[in-house]
């Protein structure tokens, strides 16, 4: 088993594993299941790679992320999406109407560098007093950098920024696995 699979939990009994499209409200539900409802900020960093052009994956990670804001109202949430580099769209906010604008503007380019996307999260979740997540929305594993880089910025992260999260929703049908599956950092 690699380092990436071991913090693959086993699916919610609600979402099937062998879905080949999810809809808005699974990619919104799995959101929820794994962010504490406490005072915090999030950051949801979303896979705007090639891959995710297919099977309207981009549009469920946009809509999930969403319906994910609308319900998470202690958190300030902000947007960053990532190809070949991580944009960063939307600081923190809990203005959801900001948030809905940032995410329309997401388009597809390049590959998957999630250790972008990491290292953009971790400079906006430098406040101790909040909890602090990164949600990872991805149809696959990063074919930019490498595996390991990107698990050692996770845990890098978590290290320095007490009561930090990482969540990574890896939609079906992506270079990946092609199946959901949901992703802590150690505890």
């Amino acid at each position: 088993m690699s380092d990436w699979n071991k913090f693959k939990p086993a699916l919610p009994a609600t979402v099937p594993a062998t879905s080949t499209n999810l809809s808005k409200q699974e990619v919104g539900d799995l959101l929820q299941t794994y962010v504490p409802p406490r005072r915090g900020r999030a950051m949801i960093a979303i896979d705007r790679s090639g891959s995710m052009a297919g099977n309207n994956k981009l549009k469920h990670a946009k809509d999930g992320a969403l319906d994910f804001a609308q319900s998470a109202s202690t958190y300030d949430i902000g947007l960053i999406s990532f190809g070949t580099d991580a944009t960063v769209h939307l600081a923190p906010t809990p203005n959801v109407a900001e948030l809905s604008t940032a995410t329309a503007a997401i388009e597809i380019d390049g590959n998957t560098n999630m250790l972008a996307a990491l290292t953009k999260a971790g400079e906006y979740l430098r406040d101790p007093r909040d909890t602090r997540a990164v949600i990872l929305v991805t149809d696959g594993a990063p074919n930019q950098g490498t595996k390991t880089a990107t698990l050692r910025a996770a845990e890098q992260l978590k290290a320095a920024l007490p009561g930090f999260e990482w969540v990574a929703v890896t939609l079906p049908g992506g270079r990946g696995r092609g199946r959901h599956s949901e992703s802590r950092s150690p505890s």
